[in-house]
């Protein structure tokens, strides 16, 4: 699952290609949980939002894993957590714990269990998607609210750049994106502790631009309480504050010689020096190093006064506590220096003071990153100018592989010309890059169209990356960037190469995520309308159908497209999937396209019909009548429209079919069963109320046992139904092949007496009619 980052697609939000969901009838055991390991059970009530469930097999677990006995295979507590069972965070075979399932189904209460539990909120997927990134992706601002408030990290970023309030905002969150964007400004909540024991714990091995990040963020809400200086807001505030006091020692009076301050810091460990240098008050730094202050203090991510005010580019505070003995390359847990700090803020002063005094200018992060990669980053040109003058390794590349020059990810085009005119692109080393993390990739994926011609035009650059354009035309069909679309083209791109996240063409990839102008384009240079991807077999008629996409199916319509395609691997033409999804416009256009209406999936299976019934889309059910769909076809397993869509409780489709001339009393399946009897079973009164009403025979006898729904009512515990069909006449006398009466099969004392008291009050009203 990724964000996708268009400012000119015309679709929706992005679209995952979920598996087909199983029909109630079509697998008997697909429902079942046995076999399944304690984490799939976990995950499955997770993703249901199951509180109870999650709280007793947590119980259970616990319980389990102290017991010598036990039977349930789980992970003993990690060693290097207190506060986690690695059990909670066991992932499926694609990454997804049980807490990025919850958020991804919006499940408030079962996130809140999963948290008191002990889930790490740190723990991310492959592609670097954590639990808030999920939250964010789902659009859901209470469950963002609860994650942030036990601690996520809202500066996290997944593996193309993208934190949380870029995924909200690129799926249309535009709200909830606001909110991110405010509370990494502003924080509602007390600031959480970096690096910390808790559950909320960051790892220090994480993305650059969280933990690798400035620690004057981390800082600001602390510190505009515990003195009067600086502004609101977070991030850096530069503006010197001394107006705010009337002499150092006043300030230091205020932060650090009252009663209730400490010298050694506060409860989220930032000390009155670190306020002091991070607002650049020089006078204060003295004054409080003079009455005993520790100059060598860190917060928890391991800053201190220098990376603090070198962040905030206060060359006078970092020089004179480079003075006062700090080596110049203090690294923080992560290992960035008071360099990168300065190089990322683009504080040329700063910077060039560390290096004079002998900054390492290659200092590495864990991760690789390099003060040169955090200038990129931020597109500081003299920074970077700086940097190289002093020697800095151009190329070098972080553990995830990301160069220099691809750090201009984020769109800084003089960066990118900067760079390259320095020797940035070598295309041996660039070679050597994973491909989704090549500099040209990076700004396709963006749409940074300038940056890409200018990367499609260097020479070593392009030959580092086979099939570039093709690469290119593929990213940028997917994220509806037409204009980059129309330059790939221009430069010889493949109109039929295959990438993407589906590894298909560009007209599948645009018409799958809703772009129309990039899929007109590529229709009018002659792209392939049967092209199909080899996972699912679709093709663009049939993900534009599946997605709701009304008007790129017409447009491929118009211009040739198979209105009956049938997908090799799930045999489903564009009408069953935009059934499938309840698009009753594009049901619509398709069979005014001549679609076969009757059409089945496989020979004896579901037609569009059986689908929409299944689903209770109305609108499509209405659409498939209307153009004359068969209303007693038989489908899979022998079932009928009006019984699928009785046994699902969808009363609207029911009636519908019925006002069509459905047969009442028409049966399905192996056990010949009407659709009164399969509403009966799984409880749907309101169905069984209608077909009640439309003379449904309430003694309608099941051929192959001789029960009827009553007996079906008495054993499932279903009193109200009960009540309906005696009022309706059911005979509670009558017996199966067996002999046994409705009364045999009560399933419990207070349902037999509900029978009874049903019969009575149907004596007493045939009493009172006479």
């Amino acid at each position: 699952m990724h964000a996708t980052s268009s400012s000119t697609q015309s679709g929706g939000s992005p679209v995952t290609e979920d598996e087909e969901s199983m029909s109630p009838f079509s697998s008997p055991s697909s429902a079942s949980t046995n076999g399944a390991s304690f984490t799939q059970l976990l995950q499955r009530a997770a993703q249901s939002g199951d509180v109870k469930q999650i709280a007793k097999l947590v119980q259970t677990a616990r319980t389990s894993a102290s017991s010598p006995s036990s039977s349930i295979d789980i992970t003993k507590r990690s060693s290097s957590s207190s506060s986690s069972d690695t059990w909670l965070d066991a992932a499926d075979e694609d990454g997804f714990t049980a807490l990025h399932l919850a958020c991804v189904g919006g499940h408030d209460d079962a996130v809140e269990e999963l948290l008191r539990a002990g889930a790490r909120l740190e723990v991310a997927t492959p592609e670097g998607f954590t639990a808030l990134m999920f939250a964010a992706w789902a659009g859901s601002l209470s469950l963002v609210r609860t994650l942030i408030s036990h601690g996520a990290d809202m500066q996290a970023r997944d593996v193309d750049g993208n934190d949380a309030a870029f995924i909200a905002k690129m799926n249309d969150h535009e709200r909830l994106a606001k909110f991110l964007l405010q509370q990494m400004e502003n924080p509602e909540d007390p600031p959480r502790k970096l690096h910390s024991s808790s559950s909320s714990r960051k790892s220090v091995d994480v993305d650059s631009k969280s933990a690798e990040g400035s620690p004057v963020k981390s800082m600001k809400s602390s510190s505009s309480s515990s003195a009067s200086t600086g502004s609101e807001g977070s991030g850096i505030d530069s503006s010197n504050s001394s107006s705010t006091c009337s002499s150092p020692e006043q300030l230091a009076g205020k932060v650090l010689l009252t009663e209730d301050s400490s010298p050694t810091g506060d409860a989220d460990g930032a000390t009155p020096l670190h306020v002091a240098a991070m607002h650049g008050q020089l006078e204060t730094v003295k004054v409080l190093l003079a009455r005993g202050a520790s100059l060598s203090a860190a917060l928890p991510g391991g800053a201190t006064g220098l990376h603090l005010a070198s962040a905030s580019g206060f060359s006078d505070v970092v020089s004179y506590l480079l003075d006062q003995g700090l080596p110049v390359d203090e690294r923080t847990a992560s290992g960035t220096t008071p360099l990168h700090e300065a190089a990322f803020q683009g504080h040329v002063n700063v910077a060039k003071l560390l290096l004079d005094r002998g900054a390492d200018v290659d200092a590495a992060t864990e991760r690789g990153t390099t003060p040169l990669h955090r200038a990129a980053e931020n597109g500081h040109v003299q920074i970077a100018e700086l940097l190289i003058a002093h020697g800095a390794h151009i190329d070098a590349v972080t553990t995830d592989y990301l160069a220099a020059v691809g750090e201009t990810k984020n769109g800084h085009l003089d960066m990118v010309q900067y760079l390259l005119t320095r020797g940035a692109a070598n295309s041996t080393e660039l070679a050597a890059l994973e491909p989704s993390r090549h500099p040209i990739m990076l700004a396709a994926r963006r749409g940074h169209l300038e940056i890409v011609r200018a990367l499609l035009a260097h020479n070593e650059c392009v030959s580092s990356l086979p099939d570039a354009g093709s690469r290119v035309l593929c990213s940028a069909a997917e994220h509806g960037y037409l204009q980059m679309v129309e330059h790939a083209l221009a430069r010889g791109a493949d109109i039929e190469a295959t990438g993407g996240r589906k590894q298909a063409t560009p007209l599948v990839l645009a018409a799958r995520q809703g772009h129309l102008a990039v899929v007109l384009h590529l229709l009018w240079g002659g792209a392939n309308l049967d092209a199909t991807t080899v996972s699912t077999g679709y093709t663009a008629l049939h993900y534009a159908a599946k997605h709701g996409h009304l008007t790129i199916v017409n447009s491929l319509l118009l211009n040739g497209a198979n209105v009956d395609a049938v997908c090799a691997q799930r045999r489903s033409s564009p009408l069953h999937l935009a059934a499938e999804s309840g698009h009753g416009d594009v049901v619509r256009c398709l069979l005014s396209f001549d679609a076969n209406v009757d059409a089945e999936k496989h020979p004896g299976t579901m037609t569009a019909l059986h689908i929409a019934a299944e689903r209770g889309h109305m609108g499509v059910a209405r659409e498939l009548l209307a153009h004359g769909a068969h209303l007693e076809a038989r489908g899979q397993n022998d079932l009928r429209a009006l019984f699928i869509s009785a046994y699902c409780g969808h009363k609207d489709v029911v009636e519908l079919l019925l006002d069509h001339g459905a047969e009442l009393e028409a049966t399905s399946g192996a056990n010949h069963t009407t659709p009164l009897r399969g509403a009966v079973s799984k409880g749907r009164m309101d169905v069984v109320e209608l077909l009640l009403a439309r003379g449904a025979d309430a003694n309608a006898m099941q051929s192959t046992d001789g029960t009827t729904s009553l007996h079906s009512a008495a054993a499932n515990d279903v009193g109200g139904i009960l009540k309906l069909l005696v009022a309706a006449g059911a005979d509670p006398d009558r017996v199966d092949r067996e002999g046994r009466t409705p009364m045999d099969y009560a399933a419990s004392d207070p349902m037999r007496l509900q029978l009874r008291l049903a019969l009575l009050k149907s004596h007493w009203q045939k009493q009172d009619s006479r």
